[in-house]
């Protein structure tokens, strides 16, 4: 078991320039556990709603304590200024992110000499790679301790909050009606580019469907198509995946990354949705999906591509 975790955490997903990585760690190894740690992982990996340059690093490991986590990220990546630990379950939205990332930046540029920076709890605090023979436990208090007595700065942020209803996947059972004010003004979904409309909506495919947020986006592009529908929650597109089962272009944005679907869905069923409409045939997808990075992925037989591959950067 341990075998298989060290080389998860050697693929340490490094896709941007910034020198944060964002690690959920938990050492349990449970299957519930794996599940929440990859959900949660996934949603940091794939930002919702904002340009690549705002994309995170990101680890996760299982069944791992935290000293060696962070020795073996320490020695393992060079030029990270901070480790963002996250537990299993627990959503920091973007613009928080960005906050606790110029928080970070600031200590480094400024030569502090700190070794944990935290808010008053234990659900994400930040670990300094530079010092990881230091953190000898997995409890935020002992973490302490450690670099209190190693002549570390420990640094508490009164801003750094936890609210369960906010952060927590866990926190209770979610419902659509939980979202309905997100809903009603489409939060945080992906912008559809200009010149992305027209090359998209170009490749001669039988069928459109869309997240109702593109409406007014792709209205002149309807009469390319013989049938055009939209769908605004998980029912809706689950209906259009079996109605549209080929020769569809499918414009979903990063729906199936946004806190209303991460909330109300269990994992498997995410993923499955996910592999689905990948796996259409003669189909074309622009969206962010889980374990993918790209925004267009196709089985279009002139892309000469297998089902679900990332379409480069050609349209």
């Amino acid at each position: 078991m341990r075998g298989n975790i060290f080389s998860m955490l050697l693929n340490i997903i490094n896709q941007a320039s910034s020198n944060i990585l964002w690690a959920v760690v938990s050492s349990d190894d449970n299957l519930i556990t794996k599940n929440e740690i990859v959900k949660t992982a996934y949603f940091y990996r794939l930002s919702s709603g904002i340009p690549d340059d705002a994309l995170c690093n990101v680890a996760y490991s299982m069944g791992l304590d935290l000293h060696r986590f962070m020795w073996m990220a320490s020695s393992t990546l060079s030029g990270f200024g901070g480790v963002v630990i996250v537990k299993p379950g627990v959503i920091v939205n973007v613009n928080f992110r960005n906050v606790i990332t110029e928080c970070l930046a600031e200590l480094l540029a400024n030569n502090v000499t700190w070794g944990i920076v935290r808010g008053k709890h234990d659900k994400y605090f930040a670990l300094n790679p530079k010092y990881s023979h230091v953190y000898k436990s997995n409890n935020i208090d002992d973490l302490v301790k450690c670099c209190e007595a190693n002549g570390l700065e420990v640094i508490t942020e009164e801003n750094w909050e936890y609210i369960p209803s906010i952060h927590d996947v866990n926190y209770k059972e979610w419902g659509f009606a939980d979202f309905e004010d997100y809903i009603a003004h489409a939060g945080g979904f992906q912008m559809l580019r200009f010149k992305d409309r027209k090359s998209l909506t170009d490749h001669k495919t039988k069928n459109l469907v869309y997240l109702d947020f593109y409406e007014d986006d792709l209205i002149p592009m309807f009469d390319k198509f013989e049938n055009v529908k939209s769908f605004s929650n998980i029912k809706e597109l689950r209906d259009r995946i079996y109605e549209f089962p080929n020769d569809t272009t499918w414009i979903i944005g990063d729906f199936l990354l946004s806190q209303m679907v991460y909330f109300t869905l269990p994992f498997q069923e995410l993923l499955s949705i996910t592999a689905k409409i990948l796996a259409l045939p003669d189909s074309l997808v622009w969206g962010r999906v889980q374990l993918l990075t790209g925004e267009v992925h196709s089985t279009l037989k002139h892309h000469n591509l297998t089902k679900g591959t990332t379409l480069s950067e050609t349209l």
